[in-house]
């Protein structure tokens, strides 16, 4: 009471140093815990592929349409496989006129079953198991339906194809590097009819076995790769190799070519750690 400025300034220089605590901390919670919201997702991977020639080398977040089918195949470790094919926009009309929609996506069958966002409607087997089929997020339901979960069942435009809607799920997460406001499915496109091993447009992911040992993954990858591409990268000296990343580890590691989203540095994180201590 009697140093009032004096205890004021203490105060407010107390009070600004704990929001300044929280608000980094809650920053660096949300980006520490990108992905860990999907089931089993210490199991979930994305693959990646390295290539080298003349001592030049790049790697790249995207890989051939076949890749996912072929190691659920052949590799025993692979419990299940999905596969995302983006577009940069496209074109909606839900009966008022085309829309420019930029976060629209091409996923299988299996998408929902490795990224298990919350099935609002819909839901009769899986959402996009034929061709011509979508699934709205709520938010771009409801820009487009006044009823939003009563749009199950209605068709609606996609760069002028018929495309009849098979569900309602909730929004991606802020903390997902998937970001998708429409999901159509995957075998509508011609390599989801015949999956090839060119063009490498495509996003792949793995749920692996409990009892995957990542070193015999790795060695059952480059076999793979020996089997498919050994005579050609001899032939034409380069050489490709598919890697994987676990998926919650995907925006804090390093940036790849084509990546969906952009990594976050983990030295970031450290500074902002160190400032909020300080």
């Amino acid at each position: 009471m009697k140093r009032r400025l004096y205890a004021g300034i203490n105060i407010l220089g107390l009070t600004v140093a704990i929001v300044s605590f929280l608000a980094i901390a809650l920053f660096i919670h949300h980006e520490a815990t990108y992905d860990s919201m999907y089931k089993d997702a210490d199991r979930v991977v994305r693959f990646v592929q390295r290539f080298s020639m003349g001592g030049e080398e790049q790697v790249v977040s995207m890989t051939p349409s076949a890749l996912v089918p072929t190691v659920m195949e052949e590799i025993e470790e692979v419990e299940l496989g999905t596969l995302v094919f983006t577009y940069s926009s496209v074109l909606v009309d839900a009966g008022v006129g085309n829309q420019e929609e930029d976060n629209f996506a091409f996923v299988d069958e299996n998408f929902f079953e490795i990224f298990d966002l919350k099935l609002l409607a819909g839901g009769e087997g899986k959402l996009l198991a034929e061709p011509n089929q979508v699934v709205l997020t709520s938010s771009t339901a409801a820009r487009y339906f006044q009823r939003p979960f009563e749009a199950v069942g209605q068709t609606i435009k996609i760069d002028g194809a018929d495309f009849l809607i098979t569900g309602i799920v909730a929004d991606f997460p802020s903390n997902s590097h998937l970001n998708f406001d429409l999901l159509a499915s995957f075998i509508t496109t011609r390599h989801g009819k015949n999956p090839q091993w060119s063009p490498a447009n495509y996003y792949s992911y793995a749920r692996l076995s409990p009892f995957a040992d990542p070193e015999v993954f790795t060695q059952k990858l480059d076999q793979m790769v020996e089997k498919y591409f050994g005579e050609e990268m001899r032939s034409y000296g380069f050489e490709v190799k598919v890697m994987f990343q676990p998926l919650t580890s995907i925006h804090l590691g390093y940036s790849q070519l084509k990546d969906i989203k952009p990594a976050m540095d983990i030295k970031n994180l450290y500074i902002f750690g160190s400032v909020a201590i300080l």
